[in-house]
Formats: C-alpha cells, sequence, structure tokens
C-alpha cells in the first residue's frame, strides 16, 4: 500500500516495532522514576516518529536519545530538565541540518 508517498507492507509493520526494545525501558523508567506523564512521553515520542518518517520517508530511530535517557534516569532529573534537554537537542540538530554543519561534521569523521 502506498501513502504519502511512503511504500507500507509487511516489512515496514514488521520494522515498525524494531525500537521497541529499546523505547519501552527509557518510557518505563522516564514514568516511574522520572515521574512524567505518560501521555506526554508516549504523545511526544509518538508524533515525532510519525513526524520526521513522513518528511524524510524513513523511519527515524530512538538511538540519538539514548544518551539524554540513560544521564536523565541515572541522575533522576525532573521532568522540566528532560523536556528542556529534549527541546535543545532538537533545535541543535535542525539547525545543523539547515546550516549544513552536519555535512562538514560528516566529513571531519570520515
Amino acid at each position: 500500500m502506498w501513502f504519502m508517498g511512503n511504500m507500507y507492507d509487511r516489512a515496514e509493520l514488521a520494522g515498525a516495532f524494531g525500537d521497541l526494545g529499546t523505547l519501552i525501558p527509557f518510557v518505563v523508567a522516564y514514568i516511574t522514576i522520572n515521574g512524567m506523564d505518560p501521555l506526554s512521553v508516549l504523545f511526544g515520542f509518538g508524533a515525532v516518529k510519525i513526524m520526521s518518517g513522513m518528511y524524510y520517508r524513513t523511519p527515524f530511530p530512538v538511538q540519538p536519545m539514548k544518551a539524554i535517557g540513560a544521564a536523565a534516569i541515572a541522575g533522576r532529573s525532573s521532568p522540566e530538565m528532560i523536556w528542556g534537554a529534549v527541546i535543545f537537542t532538537g533545535i541543535f540538530w535542525l539547525v545543523a541540518g539547515l546550516t549544513g554543519t552536519v555535512s562538514w561534521i560528516t566529513k571531519l569523521a570520515a
């Protein structure tokens, strides 16, 4: 099935569950250890994954948020601190992508 220029088949359906092993422990920890609202966490993850997947026409992995998650859980950060880190990280990567900084960093790392 095609939708908005993306192909959806059994492989896509199977791949949609690929990040659950990474996502579930972080979500459970955010909710139980850091006291975050479950609706906010799940809606935020879902909305960002759907929007970025539709825009880039590729799945968006959870892995970039592992560092924030590990630090937040280990340090028992407040929900406000976690959201601040997430917003800052998102803005940083958006600006880096729009200005071409990501391409420059890729050339340095290669």
